[in-house]
């Protein structure tokens, strides 16, 4: 027996009139045996509450099922070729199996949109629950505080920040946030913060107070959203900036000579007032940096010394409440902004979010 049958001259010569007279077929007809394939399929398909989100799984994959659902599978693709054939016949194609039965008050997600298959799926996984996109991004300068920030979610909170739906990211610096160019200086970080928000993850911003840090986010005041004539990019309580930075707004001028005084492993000794003099500098960060080179004749190992530094934040015996710590207060926030951004499973929910304040200063 020979299998050379061609696939794509066979939809070539494909003629749905011939098929619609060779078995009497009638409008009434297709959309009586569409309709038992959907009651059928009701009736079978331990995975009916879950149809939108299943038929976007792949064939090869769908082939996989047993019993019930290879059943129930099976009846689903007699239901789509009677749905495509009345379509190819007739220029009408039946609603979903799944939103036949019953009245359809409102199609979550809305028709309108599922012929674009890509947002249709964000829809859908959105009301299951299983977009994996980040509902907050949370953008720190550097490598030392992604460390430092883990460390605290994993010890004082306990949980890993992707699982609340938080990511870091780490921009290597303030002058990568800021730019170096006078005339377009925010521009990138600015369209970054605009992108992220017309997908719905709030940004938060967290830089220490230094270069133009603070020019940054008085300039955030002014810039309209390119992707919603609504809102401004961003709301200003998204961007945090430290008063002197980091370090000093967090742990004191004695944890941190402790901590030098742990990594320096006795090649120097540093004393409290050696970090105040640092502190008073009117860049605090660079003088602390200076202080260290200074005395241990190489540079500052800053993952190494923000991990000691943490380690005193979260000791029993520090003299200060964890929770009265600046980054917790912050942390805390934005916590509490991820676990109230609910993603949304229909086209007007996404829209009414957009012209809502939530993500920007409404315009």
């Amino acid at each position: 027996m020979s299998w050379d049958w061609d696939w794509f001259e066979y939809v070539n010569k494909w003629n749905p009139g011939k098929t619609a007279n060779l078995f009497a077929l009638t409008p009434q007809k297709l959309k009586h045996v569409y309709n038992y394939l959907c009651l059928e399929l009701e009736a079978c398909d331990p995975l009916w509450q879950w149809a939108q989100l299943t038929q976007f799984v792949t064939v090869d994959e769908r082939a996989k099922l047993k019993k019930d659902a290879l059943l129930a599978e099976t009846i689903r693709s007699a239901a789509r070729m009677v749905s495509s054939l009345n379509k190819d016949i007739y220029e009408e194609e039946f609603p979903p199996p799944n939103e036949v039965l019953g009245t359809v008050i409102n199609h979550i997600p809305e028709l309108s949109i599922r012929k674009d298959v890509r947002e249709y799926l964000e829809y859908v996984v959105n009301r299951f629950g299983l977009n994996p996109r980040p509902k907050l991004s949370l953008l720190v300068e550097g490598q030392t505080e992604e460390m430092a920030i883990l460390k605290i979610f994993e010890e004082y909170y306990e949980v890993h920040p992707s699982i609340l739906g938080i990511e870091i990211v780490v921009l290597t610096g303030v002058d990568l946030a800021t730019g170096n160019k006078k005339d377009d200086r925010f521009s990138a970080i600015f369209r970054l913060l605009d992108y992220l928000h017309s997908n719905q993850t709030i940004s938060f911003l967290i830089l220490d107070n230094e270069n133009y840090a603070s020019k940054l986010k008085e300039a955030a005041k002014k810039v309209k959203s390119i992707h919603s004539q609504y809102r401004y990019v961003t709301r200003n309580d998204y961007i945090k900036i430290w008063r002197d930075s980091f370090e000093f707004d967090n742990f004191s001028c004695t944890e941190i000579a402790s901590a030098f005084n742990a990594i320096s492993k006795g090649r120097a000794t540093f004393s409290v007032s050696d970090i105040r003099d640092c502190k008073e500098n009117s860049n605090s960060g660079s003088a602390l940096k200076q202080l260290y080179r200074v005395k241990c004749s190489y540079g500052l190992p800053k993952i190494e010394f923000n991990e000691e530094l943490v380690k005193l934040m979260l000791s029993p015996q520090s003299n200060k409440k964890v929770s009265n710590r600046e980054i917790v207060k912050v942390l805390d926030r934005v916590i509490k902004l991820a676990n109230l951004n609910h993603f949304p499973v229909m086209k007007r929910i996404k829209d009414k979010n957009q012209r809502s304040k939530y993500l920007g200063k409404k315009v």
